[in-house]
């Protein structure tokens, strides 16, 4: 059945919006990498991601550690639990490493937090002082200047997410006074959070399927996730607390 002019009018709708956000994209890389030259002229970078689950690193953090890597910051990752939910927890601290290496984490760099009371669970929130313990340990340890974390809401509204931001706002900042540690949170843009389908009597609309859409985008990761370090958000610093 043809479309009707509505039809029409949506398909070149959605076109005229990938467009834009191909565009949006090569923007969003222009100013990551200058954000990240800055920060090496700064002065020696040594960041450290904190996650919550293996998986978390590229499914959100990704360009993220690529940018500063090419700014030739030393990488590190924190993650919070094995990812044991559906006990599979050593097998995905396996995955983790070989993903970190891909994003230019050396294993040596990777370390997963193992511990009961931090179980991987969407529902459980997570005892910050205990995160904050592991966390500034990392931090001392390792000379760390930066951190990259999730934002209050978690990204995704996990709360094992959330809990790795409260723990970061309000125990280990604090903590930190005096030291130069940054610390910066993702800054979520859903280019896609919900696919409208209208429906009209004696109209077929002809609309690429939620899925074609999505695997689209995910292979342009800037486009799906606005993760660079010129768009993410600078909640504090130690000299502001």
């Amino acid at each position: 059945m043809a479309a009707g002019p509505w039809g029409w009018g949506l398909a070149v709708l959605l076109l005229l919006l990938l467009a834009v956000l191909r565009c949006a994209a090569r923007r969003l890389r222009s100013r990551s990498a200058a954000k990240s030259a800055a920060l090496s002229r700064d002065g020696d970078v040594s960041a450290l991601l904190v996650t919550a689950h293996p998986d978390d690193e590229v499914m959100f953090f990704a360009p993220t550690l690529l940018c500063l890597g090419r700014a030739g910051a030393r990488l590190a990752v924190l993650c919070c639990s094995a990812g044991d939910y559906y006990n599979q927890g050593e097998i995905r601290k396996k995955e983790l490493e070989q993903s970190c290496c891909l994003l230019g984490v050396p294993a040596s760099s990777v370390t997963v937090v193992d511990h009961r009371d931090l179980p991987d669970s969407p529902s459980v929130e997570w005892d910050t002082q205990l995160l904050a313990s592991f966390v500034l340990k990392h931090i001392e340890a390792n000379n760390i200047n930066l951190v990259v974390t999730f934002d209050a809401g978690g990204v995704s509204g996990h709360a094992n997410h959330i809990s790795l931001y409260t723990a970061l706002r309000y125990s280990v900042l604090p903590a930190s006074l005096g030291a130069s540690l940054w610390c910066y949170t993702v800054n979520v843009m859903f280019v896609c959070k919900q696919l409208i389908t209208a429906r009209a009597k004696g109209t077929a609309f002809i609309v690429p399927p939620a899925g074609a859409l999505l695997v689209f985008l995910s292979l342009r990761p800037l486009l799906l996730f606005s993760f660079l370090i010129s768009e993410q958000r600078h909640i504090l610093t130690p000299s502001a607390v």
